[in-house]
């Protein structure tokens, strides 16, 4: 299983995107994860953002193989603790599918094409987060998630 990250948009913030950085070399060191950021539209106003939505849902449509395992970040999706989310990793290792993908949208979230194609969605939190903010959330996730199943001492529940 490959696991892949898929932003929309970069991550403006120096300081969140180092932090984001830091995390991925750390869960490199368990398991490889790609990282891939697709551009945002540009040069709309938020008046647009429906175009602006079905313009990058375009984008990552094109992207997405028959057999990806696509798990979106949406506020309305399935929360879990560090533990289940942990487990939830190891279901994901074990699947048949050879990507696993999470989709974290751009400012104006998501289409109903990829809410759709969606196998899975999770919530971080009953908060909403930006979604730079929401990158950081998850990478440090996925890190402790890997820890737990590596037994690091990172996660000390």
């Amino acid at each position: 299983m490959k696991f892949h990250l898929w932003l929309i948009g970069k991550t403006q913030n120096p300081h969140l995107a180092a932090l984001v950085e830091m995390y991925f070399k750390r869960i490199a060191r368990f398991h490889p994860i790609q990282v891939r950021v697709f551009k945002g539209v540009k040069g709309l106003s938020e008046s647009h953002a429906q175009r602006i939505i079905e313009r990058e849902e375009r984008q990552v449509l094109s992207e997405i193989h028959s057999g990806d395992y696509l798990i979106l970040l949406d506020e309305r999706g399935k929360q879990y603790s560090s533990m289940e989310f942990a487990d939830r990793l190891q279901y994901w290792m074990n699947s048949p599918s050879k990507r696993c993908i999470f989709l974290i949208g751009g400012a104006y979230g998501v289409g109903k094409a990829i809410k759709s194609r969606a196998n899975e969605r999770i919530s971080l939190s009953r908060m909403t987060f930006s979604h730079e903010l929401a990158r950081l959330i998850l990478a440090e996730q996925l890190y402790r998630a890997f820890a737990i199943l590596h037994h690091h001492p990172y996660h000390n529940a």
